[in-house]
């Protein structure tokens, strides 16, 4: 599972690269025909992070260049052969409720000159959902989301050049909230300067 515990979309961190999660990509090997020649292809391998979405969450990392599909070609030589690989992904995840789907295709890479082949009804292709972490044991997790906001001074004088400061109050006290968005309407005399997160309360709204 994916923890959201380093995702944010607040401040200058959230274009930050994290590596989110180790996925495991297993071959089992099993000889059908009993020869001298001993077990061992080679094969093609291409993994490839949200496949169905067009703007991908998730991307495989090489000497700083980002892609969402990964390519190798491997060698087989035990029963089970097993290979790691780290998904990384933005600190700004806007989409944590729908799990990040990874698909596996592979294909033997030397078939008319391999000594082993192999079998034309091996299963070529394998897709995993892999979930974010959820903070609730609920199948629907049920937010409670309260707002509350107030001027920082007694007295608000609206002149030119002046300015003045709102505190906004999220507070959660249910399960996780996800993409939360909060909207603030402001008469069009004004006009907005900046906002600064002041504090992150238990039980947030991602």
């Amino acid at each position: 599972m994916i923890s959201i515990e380093n995702i944010t979309c607040l401040g200058q961190e959230k274009d930050d690269i994290l590596p989110m999660v180790n996925v495991a990509a297993c071959f089992v090997m099993e000889e059908a025909t009993k020869t001298n020649a001993g077990p061992g292809i080679n094969i093609s391998l291409m993994l490839m992070v949200d496949p169905n979405r067009p703007i991908h969450r998730g991307f495989f990392q090489d000497n700083k260049k980002k892609s969402r599909n990964i390519t190798h070609t491997l060698e087989l030589t035990d029963k089970k052969t097993c290979f790691n690989y780290s998904i990384f992904m933005h600190r700004c995840v806007k989409d944590t409720l729908s799990p990040v789907q990874m698909k596996l295709n592979f294909s033997q890479s030397d078939s008319e000159n391999a000594i082993g082949v192999l079998n034309m009804d091996s299963k070529r292709n394998a897709t995993v959902d892999v979930p974010f972490v959820k903070h609730c044991d609920k199948e629907i997790c049920i937010p409670d989301l309260k707002v509350d906001f107030r001027f920082t001074s007694d007295e608000v004088l609206v002149t030119e050049n002046n300015g003045f400061s709102v505190l906004i109050t999220l507070d959660n006290i249910g399960d996780d909230s996800y993409n939360t968005s909060l909207t603030l309407h402001y008469p069009p005399g004004l006009s907005f300067s900046k906002m600064e997160p002041t504090g992150v309360i238990s039980n947030p709204a991602y």
